[in-house]
């Protein structure tokens, strides 16, 4: 057998080889591009879920806030009424000791 015959098979291999290489290389860039789409898409959906927790984090602590100095305005309205109340009835009081003073002293 001379030497190109020999060659000949080799190179037909060769030939081959580099057929199933070039497409392993294409199935993996293509795997790649997938991969990277992928992610991409993750974090866009990962930072809308984001944005979306920190809005309603923030409306619950605005609604939080207004109920609270709503029920604190309530509380300070409620501890003015009994105070005035309490003035009430010391004044009430203090008029009955002087009534009763004057009693005794009559």
């Amino acid at each position: 057998a001379s030497a190109s015959q020999q060659v000949e098979p080799l190179a037909h291999q060769l030939e081959e080889k580099q057929a199933k290489m070039a497409v392993t290389v294409n199935t993996i860039e293509h795997e790649i591009t997938e991969i990277n789409k992928a992610h991409e898409e993750f974090d866009a959906d990962l930072a809308q879920a984001t944005k979306r927790l920190k809005d309603l984090l923030q409306l619950r602590c605005d609604s939080l806030l207004a109920r609270s100095q709503m029920l604190r305005k309530e509380r300070v309205g409620q501890l003015s009424e009994q105070h005035s109340s309490l003035d009430l009835l010391m004044k009430h009081v203090a008029a009955l000791r002087i009534q009763l003073d004057h009693g005794h002293q009559n």
